[in-house]
C-alpha cells in the first residue's frame, strides 16, 4: 500500500547526506580501472600516434581484437618509440621482390655467359676437301710441312723444308699452280724459310740460312734477290713494303730492297722486341709480332708505334707461327698440337686441335688449311656441340 511504503522508508536530512558522501569519498581507496578499459585506451593512443607519423600499415600490438593476423606480422619500431606491427611491410616486400628479381636476372646472364664461353672454347675443324699429295714424284708433291701462308690473292703456299721448295696452290679450288725451287733461282743454296706476297701478286721468299730475299713474279718467274739482315721471318704490307724480322727489331724494305725504316728496338716492353719470330698484318695495317722470349704478342701501328702487348699462355713453349683474321690472333703450339686463338685485346678465346700444327693458314672466308697424311686439307671451323 502506498501508505505503508512511506512509513517504512528512512528519512535522512539533506545536509547530513552531503557530508556523509563527501567523507566517504575522502576515505575511499583510489579507483582502479578495469584492465579491458586500459587496453582499449592504450590501443587508441597508439593508433593516434601512428596516424600522426603516417607509419601504420597494419594493426597495433595491443589491438589484437581488431586484426588477429597482426600476431604473425613483423614488429617495427615507430618514430615515436611505440611498436607497430606490419609497419613498412609494403616497403620491405617490394624491395625483397626486386632484389630477388635482380639476382635471378644476374644469375641468368652469368649462366648464359658461361655457356657461351664454354661453347666458344670448343671449336673443332671439319674436313671439307683434300688436294695435293705427299711424295716427291711429281710437281706439287710435298714431304716437309714447315710453314704455310695465304696471300692477298688467296693463293696458298707451303714450304717443304725436306725438298727445299715452295709449293703454290689456288686455295679455294686446290688447283696446283707452280713451285719455287733452287732450279728456278739457279742457286743450289736456296733454302726457303718464309714466304709472303704483295697485293700486286709479286712473291717474296726469305732464305733464312743465307739471309737473302728472293723476288718472283705472280706466275713464279724469278726476278731478283738482295741481302736481309739476319732475317727470320717475312711479311708484306698492303702498300707492298716488306717487313723482315731481325734479332731484336723489324726492318722495313721497299720492293727493290732499299731500307725504309725499322719497327721496335731491343728490350722488353710494349714498344720493344727481344726475340721477334713471326709477324702478320691486319686490314688496318697494324703489325702483330710473336716475341718468343717474352711469350707475348706485340702490336704496332703501321708507323711503328707500340699499341698493345699481351702475354700468352706460359705453357706454350713452341710457338712457331701467327696469323691474324677478323680481329682474332691465331698461334700454333708445335709441342702441344693446338692452334690457340686470342682476341686482339689479349683474351683467350679457344684452342683447336690440329694434326700438323707446324703449318697452317687461314683464308679470307675463315677456312683452315693444314697438311695431313694424304695431302693438304681444307677445313671449316665449327663450334663443338656440347649437348
Amino acid at each position: 500500500m502506498p501508505g505503508e511504503s512511506n512509513k517504512t522508508k528512512k528519512h535522512t536530512p539533506k545536509g547530513k547526506s552531503k557530508k556523509v558522501n563527501k567523507a566517504a569519498k575522502e576515505n575511499a581507496l583510489p579507483s582502479v580501472r578495469p584492465p579491458e578499459e586500459k587496453e582499449i585506451n592504450a590501443s587508441r593512443l597508439a593508433k593516434s600516434r601512428a596516424a600522426k607519423h603516417k607509419e601504420v600499415s597494419g594493426p597495433l600490438i595491443g589491438d589484437r581484437k581488431i586484426d588477429e593476423k597482426a600476431e604473425n606480422q613483423e614488429a617495427v619500431p615507430a618514430v615515436n618509440g611505440s611498436i607497430i606491427v606490419g609497419a613498412g611491410k609494403k616497403k620491405i616486400k617490394p624491395l625483397l621482390l626486386g632484389g630477388l628479381a635482380l639476382m635471378t636476372l644476374l644469375v641468368s646472364f652469368e649462366v648464359l655467359y658461361l655457356i657461351k664461353a664454354k661453347v666458344e672454347r670448343h671449336r673443332e675443324l671439319e674436313l671439307v676437301n683434300t688436294f695435293g699429295k705427299r711424295g716427291n714424284q711429281e710437281a706439287g708433291d710435298f714431304l716437309g710441312t714447315f710453314l704455310a701462308e695465304i696471300d692477298y690473292q688467296d693463293r696458298l703456299y707451303l714450304i717443304d723444308d725436306n725438298q727445299a721448295k715452295v709449293v703454290v696452290w689456288a686455295a679455294q679450288s686446290g688447283k696446283f699452280l707452280f713451285e719455287l725451287t733452287a732450279k728456278i733461282v739457279q742457286d743450289e743454296s736456296f733454302v726457303p724459310a718464309d714466304v709472303d706476297a704483295a697485293p700486286t701478286g709479286e712473291i717474296f721468299v726469305l732464305d733464312k740460312k743465307h739471309s737473302q730475299i728472293y723476288s718472283f713474279s705472280p706466275t713464279g718467274k724469278f726476278l731478283r734477290k738482295w741481302p736481309a739482315e739476319n732475317g727470320k721471318a717475312i711479311c708484306v704490307e698492303q702498300d707492298g713494303s716488306i717487313l723482315i724480322c731481325g734479332h731484336n727489331h723489324i726492318i722495313r724494305y721497299d720492293q727493290e730492297g732499299k731500307k725504309k725504316g725499322r719497327v721496335g728496338s731491343q728490350g722488353a716492353g710494349k714498344e720493344m722486341l727481344k726475340n721477334p719470330y713471326r709477324m702478320d698484318v691486319d686490314k688496318k695495317g697494324n703489325i702483330y709480332v710473336l716475341d718468343n722470349d717474352e711469350k707475348s704478342i706485340k702490336i704496332f701501328s703501321s708507323t711503328g708505334k707500340g699499341i698493345k702487348m699481351f702475354k700468352v699462355n706460359y705453357k706454350l713453349s713452341s710457338l712457331t707461327d701467327i696469323h691474324v683474321k677478323d680481329g682474332e690472333v691465331f698461334m700454333n703450339d708445335f709441342s702441344g698440337g693446338f692452334v690457340w686463338i686470342y682476341s686482339k685485346k689479349g683474351k683467350l678465346i679457344c684452342k683447336i686441335k690440329i694434326a700438323y700444327v707446324s703449318a697452317f693458314a687461314i683464308d679470307k672466308e675463315g677456312y683452315f688449311y693444314s697438311p695431313g697424311p694424304h695431302g693438304m686439307g681444307r677445313y671449316m671451323q665449327k663450334q663443338r656441340k656440347l649437348f
